[in-house]
């Protein structure tokens, strides 16, 4: 018998690499769905009451290590956005607005497949958007360098 290392056999550092990817997808799904509950918390919060929206991501923000109330309370006192999930990114905002308007693709035309030259180029852009979250989809399934985040 040739030990342990006979039975890996060339294997051996790619299932090492292979169960590293694998650990790295579950964290990246479980912050995703995290990302995802939030994220459904923020839109419940905005459709209804907002104050207690308000403080309710103000508790769940909250700081969690001991602080003296005053450095707290200024903390609290001065700031532009009372929550990270009032306002989203930028980016965010433009990805919830490509996907409104590929919804909305959809529900006129049934199909999925945008043409950019179709309505005088007037679905380039989303076109285009489509194109890369393909592109960026597939270098995830394989495993490789994506863009795509949590969400």
């Amino acid at each position: 018998g040739g030990g342990a290392a006979a039975g890996r056999g060339t294997n051996g550092p790619r299932s090492e690499a292979a169960k590293k990817a694998a650990n790295t997808r579950r964290r990246n799904a479980a912050n995703a769905r995290d990302m995802y509950e939030r994220h459904e918390r923020w839109k419940r919060g905005n459709s209804s009451n907002s104050n207690a929206h308000d403080d309710t991501m103000a508790a769940e923000n909250a700081p969690k290590s001991r602080s003296q109330p005053s450095r707290m309370a200024k903390s609290q006192e001065v700031s532009y956005t009372a929550s990270p999930y009032i306002t989203p990114p930028k980016r965010v905002q433009q990805w919830q607005t490509n996907i409104s308007e590929l919804r909305k693709f959809y529900s006129h035309y049934r199909h999925y497949q945008l043409s950019r030259t179709s309505e005088d180029g007037k679905y380039k852009p989303l076109c285009d958007w489509i194109a890369r979250q393909r592109t960026q989809y597939a270098k995830y399934k394989r495993g490789e360098k994506n863009t795509l985040d949590e969400e």
